[in-house]
C-alpha cells in the first residue's frame, strides 16, 4: 500500500521486516517495476534471489521454489534489457543451481 502511495523507502523497509517468502517478494518487485521504480525493483529482486534457497520458507508442492525461479527469470530478463548483463547472467543461473535436473 505504501508503494502505491509513493512511499517506496518505507514500503521496502516494511517488506524487509514482514515478507517471509519469495512469492511475496516477487509481487512487490513487480509492483515496483510497474510503478516505474525499475532500478529499485532490480536491486530488491537481486537481493532476494541471491539468498540461499534454504533461507526461504518451503512448501510441499514446490510452489515457492517455482516462485524463486520465476523471480530469477524476471530479474534476468529485466536486467538484460537494461544492459546489466552480469546481474542477468547470475540470475539465470540461480534456478539451475537450485534444481540441476
Amino acid at each position: 500500500m505504501r508503494a502505491l502511495q509513493g512511499d517506496f523507502a518505507h514500503a521496502i523497509e516494511t517488506a524487509r521486516q514482514q515478507l517471509k517468502d519469495v512469492f511475496q517478494w516477487s509481487k512487490l518487485v513487480q509492483a515496483l517495476d510497474a510503478l516505474g521504480q525499475t532500478e529499485v525493483a532490480l536491486e530488491l529482486a537481486h537481493e532476494v534471489v541471491r539468498k540461499p534457497a534454504s533461507r526461504w520458507r518451503t512448501d510441499e508442492l514446490g510452489v515457492l521454489d517455482s516462485a524463486r525461479a520465476s523471480l530469477a527469470e524476471w530479474l534476468a530478463t529485466r536486467a538484460a534489457a537494461l544492459g546489466k548483463d552480469a546481474i542477468a547472467l547470475e540470475a539465470i543461473q540461480i534456478p539451475i543451481e537450485d534444481n540441476p535436473t
